[in-house]
């Protein structure tokens, strides 16, 4: 993303939520990093025995219910895809 951005001289990000982005590259940065960061996340709480989908979503994301937990599920799921642990 940050390439293409760069690529076609992308100034603006308008988002399907919350405000247009100017600093379109910041901001693809900033969500790379948090992203690599939730997969150490998996990673070390893998390691530490929580090998279930649900066991990781309360000790990544903790105590979460309804719509928001199972959208937490289907990230962990994806997560431990990526990973190859699934």
């Amino acid at each position: 993303m940050e390439r293409l951005t760069e690529q076609y001289g992308i100034r603006r990000l308008m988002p399907g939520h919350g405000p247009i982005v100017t600093d379109p590259i910041a901001r693809i940065r900033a969500y790379r990093a948090h992203r690599l960061q939730r997969l150490d996340q998996i990673r070390i709480a893998y390691r530490a025995g929580h090998t279930s989908v649900p066991a990781l979503v309360d000790a990544v994301y903790g105590d979460l219910v309804g719509p928001t937990q199972k959208a937490a599920e289907q990230t962990v799921r994806a997560q431990l895809e990526y990973l190859e642990l699934m």
